[in-house]
């Protein structure tokens, strides 16, 4: 049996799964990052401002940025579909 070659098209296929998979992630970060601020926030007595002494506290704002990271990322990869202008 021969090997298999792959073709064009699924050449060009695998960056947009990595670019979709990584803006997949990337979205889901961001929401476990939100829903864990929205719960550690209120569990803070002085609010945002006792984050530094309460570290553990931060973590979700570490998921949202780094999701937003990701998504920052799948921007900038090849494999993004990009809108092309037509000539008039």
């Amino acid at each position: 049996m021969g090997r298999s070659v792959p073709s064009s098209a699924s050449r060009r296929a695998l960056p947009s799964v990595i670019v979709r998979a990584l803006y997949v992630s990337a979205a889901a970060l961001v929401v476990i990052g939100a829903l864990g601020i929205a719960w550690a926030v209120p569990q803070l007595a002085d609010g945002v401002a006792e984050l530094p002494r309460h570290w553990w506290s931060s973590i979700p704002a570490g998921l949202v940025a780094l999701g937003a990271t990701l998504a920052a990322i799948a921007w900038f990869l090849p494999g993004r579909a990009r809108r092309r202008s037509r000539p008039a």
